[in-house]
């Protein structure tokens, strides 16, 4: 049995890496940092294991988050989209492998935006939430 969380996860960044949207790389992590500027799209995995006695499947859900903010109180959603556009398009090939699985399915379960306003502007935090069907080769 091998750990398959981090290499969907690895995959996915691998798929979206570079990110460009309007000339602009956006950073793709796993872990954000303190110092780390918007937009920005942070990826991570969970796994809970389906199968048989004489299979090794995995239910791997990933999350995307796209992280954007503006100095004011509006504003953000068109580069918000357009970020999740180009994810969509990196990732419409729905099956793929990593070392040592495939992946069978994949289903964008929920696209789900979310706003927070501060006084020094206003962040736009959009989660995509993807869950693939993943067999040990």
């Amino acid at each position: 049995m091998k750990e398959v969380a981090r290499q969907v996860r690895t995959y996915y960044i691998d798929r979206l890496v570079p990110l460009q949207v309007d000339s602009q790389t956006i950073p793709v992590v796993n872990i954000a940092v303190g110092n780390t500027k918007t937009p920005f799209v942070i990826i991570n995995s969970s796994a809970a294991q389906d199968g048989t006695k004489c299979t090794i499947d995995w239910n791997v859900t990933t999350t995307m988050q796209i992280v954007t903010k503006t100095t004011g109180n509006y504003g953000g959603d068109a580069m918000t989209e357009a970020i999740v556009n180009e994810i969509y398009d990196k990732i419409k090939q729905p099956y793929g492998e990593t070392t040592d699985f495939k992946i069978v399915t994949q289903i964008v379960e929920s696209d789900s935006p979310s706003l927070e306003i501060y006084n020094n502007g206003r962040v736009i935090l959009k989660t995509l939430t993807i869950n693939n069907y993943v067999s040990e080769k």
